[in-house]
């Protein structure tokens, strides 16, 4: 029973939360364990990394109940002709499909113990590095090549002032892991 004018509010405002959930500097990994559906699926997509287990499987069902899907996000992800098919089908995409088709980055048998691992992994590395790094990815998708290739350019060259590349470089001399700070 919502008004045009609510639907509205609460349409922009999922797509401003998933914009910031894109936008955030650390990366962020979801791990997906079973049904995906519509507004799951996009918040599946905003994440930079999605770990899934075999039983997981996704669909954007909006048109069976009278509602158009977002499109955007799963073109960029999949390409225009699967996510033509997966939008104007709504038909249910098994997580082996997902995974081939870049849906899901990878299908594991743990979501959650994979998706710890990788947060992990992505905490030991440095973080301004990992950050200036997820900013690239985004911005090469928004603004192509150019861009990037400048911003990365930049990033280098504020990398060689900051304490953890002094630490990366001392870390590898003396054979050790290094211990960023984010500095």
């Amino acid at each position: 029973d919502a008004t045009p004018e609510f639907a509205l509010f609460r349409v922009t405002l999922m797509h401003r939360v998933l914009g910031k959930l894109r936008s955030l500097p650390v990366p962020v990994v979801a791990a997906i364990d079973g049904v995906c559906t519509g507004l799951g699926c996009e918040l599946a997509i905003s994440a930079d990394i999605r770990l899934v287990t075999a039983e997981s499987r996704f669909c954007y069902t909006e048109p069976r109940v009278a509602v158009p899907s977002p499109a955007h996000h799963l073109i960029r992800l999949i390409g225009l002709a699967r996510a033509q098919e997966m939008l104007l089908t709504a038909r249910w995409v098994a997580a082996d499909e997902a995974e081939r088709s870049g849906l899901a980055t990878r299908v594991v048998a743990d979501a959650e113990a994979a998706a710890r691992e990788a947060a992990a992994q992505i905490a030991a590395l440095a973080p301004q590095a990992v950050a200036r790094t997820k900013e690239n990815i985004w911005l090469s998708i928004r603004e192509g090549g150019e861009a990037a290739t400048l911003h990365h350019s930049a990033g280098i060259a504020h990398a060689a002032t900051t304490a953890d590349r002094r630490e990366a470089l001392a870390a590898f001399g003396e054979k050790r892991q290094p211990r960023f700070t984010g500095e």
